[in-house]
């Protein structure tokens, strides 16, 4: 290698420090059941109906064999609407309208048939043994917090985006925002670009099935195991490495990469193609 290779141990310290973490599963609640006074949403046939309840008001879905519709009237766009969703679900909304709040509960199976879209202020929490599939490629743009099973084609994600379950999916793109993994992703191509940063914590599994290309110098830090097919870098990313971090199949191609090593981690590549302007710091 014929770019900078020092040791900087105190650096390696202080991003190996996992008392940093942006989230854990413990900040996150996720119900096991409805509130015992929800509403059954299957019986607001219209807005009449609706606005026979006040506004603190929440609504379940339990498992219907005809397909739903989130309707429009339940939201003013300003007041908050949480919704549970028990039993096996299909819902035909193109989108996640402004203030929903769904909640996912355990043993739910739910099928978006049409939804590209999770607007900025709703949220989807997905609860433990809950599946959720994600039939066209959808956009988080709002925070969406796993702990069941995500399926998807490609998930696009401008947000907060917390795992603790697991994730399948062709394709991530991480276009802003965070993506934390504290579960097991698998996928067949990793993005991440403009704003966006990644962390894979402590006991996380982040497997890509392909490239992942790395493409802004918000970090990468990775705590798990990372393993990839193929590595791509551009834009001065920073990659600190504190457990198992392996590029399997392909060289990788470091192009302005920063790459921190705790010292008590691992990291391997199949070969490196390019290392231009990169620099490596081994710690201790």
């Amino acid at each position: 290698w014929s770019d900078d290779v020092k040791k900087a141990s105190i650096a390696s310290r202080s991003f190996g420090d996992t008392s940093s973490r942006s989230i854990t599963s413990e900040n996150i609640t996720f119900p096991t059941d409805k509130p015992s006074d929800a509403i059954d949403y299957t019986t607001i046939k219209d807005e009449t109906i609706f606005k026979a309840y006040s506004s603190a008001t929440t609504f379940f879905i339990d498992g219907t064999t005809t397909p739903v519709t989130l309707n429009s009237f339940l939201t003013d766009g300003t007041t908050e609407r949480p919704i549970y969703i028990k039993g096996k679900v299909t819902i035909l909304d193109s989108q996640i309208r402004d203030k929903y709040k769904l909640y996912i509960l355990p043993g739910a199976n739910v099928t978006f048939t049409n939804a590209t879209l999770l607007r900025s202020n709703s949220s989807i929490y997905i609860s433990i043994n809950a599946i959720v599939t994600m039939s066209i490629d959808f956009r988080v743009e709002g925070p969406l917090y796993n702990q069941g099973m995500l399926y998807g084609k490609m998930l696009t994600s401008a947000q907060s985006f917390y795992n603790i379950g697991t994730i399948s999916c062709n394709r991530i793109y991480l276009s802003s925002g965070l993506f934390s993994n504290e579960g097991n992703v698998s996928t067949n191509s990793l993005q991440q670009d403009y704003n966006a940063s990644i962390e894979n914590l402590s006991g996380a599994i982040l497997r890509v099935n392909g490239l992942t290309d790395l493409t802004n110098r918000t970090p990468l830090t990775n705590s798990g195991s990372f393993i990839s097919d193929s590595l791509k870098t551009s834009s001065r990313i920073i990659i600190n490495n504190n457990c198992i971090f392996k590029v399997m199949k392909a060289p990788a191609s470091l192009d302005g990469a920063t790459l921190n090593i705790n010292g008590n981690s691992y990291i391997y590549f199949k070969g490196i193609s390019l290392f231009g302007q990169s620099t490596v710091n081994m710690g201790s």
